[in-house]
């Protein structure tokens, strides 16, 4: 007899972090997903942006008090970055990726509702003081 696991799987609301969730439940292991939105009605759903390592920590603090344990995370949450990978440093990759999102570039820089170009042109460096972004960039 196969043994129950308790899983994490982030970004579980759609694609293959939906099926994962929906086959390992069939299976019946006791699945949590999360993603950055809300599922309302789902006890088994936390709302989690892995970009921000503080609610990361508190999403499997919540699962262990909630289950006991936790025994297998799936990292499926994803994002993407337009661009060649080899002429990308660290410090960009972490600043693009933090777009929109509550992570060190968009605190730095606080969110904006003027236009991307006003906005841009106030952040002159990002995330690095070694990291340039030129004022014309829509970017982070």
């Amino acid at each position: 007899m196969k043994t129950r696991q308790v899983i994490l799987i982030t970004g579980s609301t759609r694609g293959l972090g939906k099926h994962l969730r929906q086959h390992l439940t069939a299976q019946g292991h006791d699945v949590y997903g999360s993603a950055r939105a809300e599922v309302p009605g789902d006890d088994h759903h936390l709302s989690l942006d892995v970009t921000d390592a503080a609610a990361a920590a508190k999403a499997v603090q919540t699962v262990i008090a909630r289950a006991g344990r936790l025994d297998v995370l799936i990292n499926n949450a994803g994002s993407h970055l337009l661009g060649a990978a080899l002429e990308t440093s660290d410090v960009e990759l972490r600043c693009r990726s933090s777009r929109g999102r509550s992570t060190a570039c968009s605190r730095r820089h606080g969110r904006s509702s003027a236009p991307p170009s006003t906005a841009s042109s106030r952040a002159s460096s990002c995330c690095a003081p070694s990291h340039r972004v030129p004022r014309s960039s829509k970017r982070c």
